[in-house]
């Protein structure tokens, strides 16, 4: 399970904070053969209303299936490459819904280099392949088992 501790967003005029609104959950299968670890998910991600002087918004729900695999280059080094599948369900705006049932397709690639044992850094891209899911994301990360 994975929450957002404080999203900001901004709508119309108005910015406002909000506190674990949005989980995601997932559930995988892993395997592997060397040098590749490999996996299935499923997943589903919930957001809670939001509450704004102007009104009230309701994003839609994600369900979503997927793969992933890494091709392990060397002990601290790894390639990675993902496909997603995902609906959405419809959004509302003050009790009317305002978008339909989304399909967003997605493919993403990243690269991994592990600090040390307990702590890793990763840079990864993501495309969409529809109209419905965003043109592209870049994302940094640190790792950190504890």
């Amino acid at each position: 399970m994975q929450t957002s501790i404080i999203e900001r967003e901004k709508i119309l005029d108005e910015k406002k904070n909000f506190y674990v609104h949005s989980q995601s959950f997932k559930a995988s299968l892993r395997s592997y053969s060397d040098p590749i670890v490999y996996s299935v998910y499923a997943s589903f991600d919930h957001n809670k209303q939001r509450k704004f002087d102007g009104g009230r918004i309701m994003y839609g729900n994600g369900i979503g299936v997927g793969a992933d695999a890494s091709l392990i280059l060397s002990p601290k080094f790894s390639f990675d490459v993902g496909l997603e599948q995902r609906i959405q369900t419809p959004q509302k705006i003050d009790g009317y819904q305002s978008t339909g049932w989304r399909s967003i397709p997605t493919l993403s690639l990243g690269m991994t280099y592990s600090l040390n044992s307990t702590s890793a850094f990763s840079i990864s891209g993501m495309a969409g392949g529809s109209s419905s899911a965003p043109d592209s994301v870049f994302g940094i990360s640190f790792w950190k088992k504890f």
